[in-house]
């Protein structure tokens, strides 16, 4: 199917619209028709395509860099986070410097909170993705405590 084709159909729609009185429908048709403007000989799925590319490229251009994970940064973390040594306080002191570091952006957080809560989840902010390591290791006390008041229970 061409560009051309779902530019005239939408152009039908809109012309339906106006004739109807509803001007604010027939001009959100009318500018998803002006998109359409001197690419009516292309399939939709090149259409589609080069889209995707100009938005990628401004979207770029926009930010001006892209941001790298910090790999070393993600990996330190989750190794002390997975210690199994948390008595006396270490995964507290742990996540306290998970919080304070400055190396530890957003993009590391929800690395970081992705491969320890084994989820591909994603997350709005650096402090959600903390929020929810530090949910799961209450969880995960909690369900040992209750273990441990059981097991000393039946013996």
């Amino acid at each position: 199917m061409k560009v051309g084709d779902v530019r005239d159909l939408l152009m039908r729609l809109k012309n339906i619209q106006t004739k109807l009185g509803a001007k604010g429908p027939a001009k959100d048709l009318e500018n998803i028709v002006n998109l359409f403007d001197g690419h009516e000989h292309k399939d939709i799925e090149q259409f589609v395509e080069d889209t995707r590319q100009e938005l990628d490229a401004k979207v770029s251009k926009r930010s001006g860099r892209k941001i790298e994970l910090n790999e070393v940064i993600v990996r330190q973390f989750l190794a002390q986070l997975n210690s199994e040594n948390h008595a006396n306080g270490k995964f507290d002191s742990v996540f306290e410097a998970l919080k304070t570091c400055k190396d530890v952006r957003k993009v590391e957080a929800v690395a970081i909170a992705q491969k320890f809560l084994n989820t591909t989840s994603s997350f709005k902010s650096k402090s959600a993705a903390l929020k929810d390591i530090y949910s799961s290791y209450l969880l995960d006390r909690q369900a040992e405590s209750k273990a441990e008041i059981i097991r000393k229970m039946a013996i």
